[in-house]
């Protein structure tokens, strides 16, 4: 098993183009792209592993991201066959955050992190696996983001609109959920990755998964909304009820 340990308040595996950097160096300069404290390590795998460029790297025509050295070797590793793309690499991230600068409280840890997650070296090595580990990612935050709008709709179906000063914490304890309940799944699906010539059949198990949970979730949310939900009122000048707001949901799951 191959061991990779992230450290530090800024944890990566690889860079980011930083336009304000290069400006003040007069060259081509990166920093570690960040891993939000209050995301799992799994949550963190799209912008880390993911490809595409910055509206900032496009405009000076230089690469948006820069690999770590150590992924670096280990996909040459692969590419000569010293590695099996099966082989499971732990990853670890341990580190802090502080307090917002300028504050008096740059010097308090707000939060401490200590996750760990196993891989297969394909995610980190063949592009197609990876591509399907980080679309995956991409699928949940969007199902979950549609989940958190419909607890949203329920909760103003119910009447919280009609509450001044109501935030939005069902939306938010809706998020949460859903995502404590995806972790379990998605770290076990992740560690199946490692043969790009079944990817597609992978892909298609996580769509399922993904679909069942947040279906199971959302009918909670109905229920457990009542019969104010169900009867519903006008939000917003238009007619708000329980079913509307499902099929809303269910709707934006199927695409």
């Amino acid at each position: 098993e191959i061991g990779v340990r992230l450290v530090g308040s800024e944890m990566c595996i690889r860079d980011s183009y930083s336009e304000l950097q290069s400006k003040k160096l007069a060259g081509t300069s990166y920093m570690p792209l960040k891993h939000s404290p209050t995301r799992s390590l799994w949550r963190g795998l799209s912008a880390t592993l993911g490809e595409g460029s910055t509206p900032a790297a496009t405009k000076h025509g230089v690469s948006a991201f820069r690999v770590a050295e150590l992924l670096e070797w280990l996909t040459k590793l692969r590419q000569e066959g010293v590695l099996h793309p099966a082989r499971p690499v732990r990853l670890r991230a341990i580190g802090m955050s502080y307090g917002p600068k300028g504050s008096g409280q740059a010097s308090i840890v707000e939060e401490l992190i200590n996750d760990r997650m196993a891989i297969p070296l394909a995610v980190l090595t063949e592009p197609e696996v990876k591509r399907c580990a980080t679309a995956a990612v991409e699928r949940a935050d969007a199902a979950v983001r549609e989940l958190g709008r419909l607890a949203a709709n329920l909760s103003d179906a119910a009447g919280r609109h009609l509450l001044p000063g109501m935030d939005d914490g069902a939306r938010e304890e809706a998020v949460r959920t859903a995502f404590a309940q995806l972790d379990r799944h998605y770290r076990r699906w992740v560690r199946t990755l490692s043969d790009p010539s079944v990817i597609d059949a992978h892909d298609m198990a996580w769509q399922q998964t993904l679909r069942q949970e947040l279906t199971e979730l959302a009918s909670d949310l109905v229920v457990a909304a009542g019969l104010p939900a169900q009867v519903g009122r006008e939000v917003g000048g238009r007619y708000l009820n329980a079913p509307i707001a499902e099929n809303h949901f269910h709707a934006a799951l199927r695409k």
